[in-house]
């Protein structure tokens, strides 16, 4: 089993949390749904920080990769992207979806300008 495997199980699991949550919010009617919306938008973040962990491991630079035309590994993040701010219109959380879109933009920035900044 190599490293970046660890990660991709990571990504996996947490992808799949964040999709249980987002499925439990939909199906609560979006009633008291805050708390678990805030929940999954974290799973959504682990998913994509495991992608990218998995991705370093293996020597792949996943922002570098969003940015040239990796159509499914762009349409992943988009989706995903896409329906959080979806549900986040549904509950009338936008300036939540609106931080996360912030903080994901300056994960971003700050790995993208800084891919070995943090050495073990």
């Amino acid at each position: 089993m190599s490293v970046s495997a660890i990660g991709y199980s990571f990504a996996t699991v947490a992808g799949v949390m964040a999709a249980l949550l987002f499925w439990q919010i939909i199906r609560q009617n979006y009633s008291r749904s805050k708390k678990l919306f805030i929940l999954a938008l974290l799973m959504s973040t682990a998913c994509f920080s495991g992608l990218e962990w998995g991705l370093w491991l293996d020597g792949q630079d996943m922002f570098k990769m969003i940015v040239y035309p990796a159509v499914p590994l762009d349409f992943f993040f988009a989706a995903w992207i896409g329906f959080s701010v979806w549900i986040g219109e549904q509950l009338k959380e936008r300036k939540l979806a609106i931080y996360w879109l912030i903080l994901l933009a300056a994960i971003f920035v700050i790995a993208s300008y800084c891919m070995n900044c943090v050495q073990f």
